[in-house]
């Protein structure tokens, strides 16, 4: 079957837990921007295979690449990328973008490029 994971699953499988970030140290990963290039259909109940990858670790950003491809052929499907963007959300009323910590940045650099 296919295989598909929330974005919490896919921070956490490098060691970032979403909820905690914003519990402990108020910030989020706010996404900012999505693309999508379509080159085969989907049929419903049809098995897929889906994989993220980082694909470029900027200073305020990150961009993910996603990739669904047919379980049966590996035929890829559809491709999306989508940028997050790491947000200060301390004060609600006045979100900003900040750099994104050095820690943090640690994990996303051991899955990225």
């Amino acid at each position: 079957s296919g295989l598909v994971m929330d974005l919490q699953d896919r921070f956490e499988s490098i060691d970032l837990n979403l909820g905690t970030l914003l519990r402990e140290r108020k910030i989020i990963f706010s996404l900012a921007e999505t693309s999508a290039r379509y080159f085969s259909p989907g049929r419903y109940h049809q098995k897929v295979c889906v994989a993220t990858e980082i694909e470029a670790l900027g200073d305020k950003t990150v961009l993910l690449l996603h990739q669904i491809r047919s379980a049966t052929d590996s035929a890829l499907m559809v491709e999306g990328r989508e940028k997050r963007i790491c947000l200060s959300v301390a004060e609600p009323e006045h979100l900003r973008a900040i750099i994104i910590p050095d820690d943090i940045r640690a994990c996303l650099q051991k899955a990225c490029c």
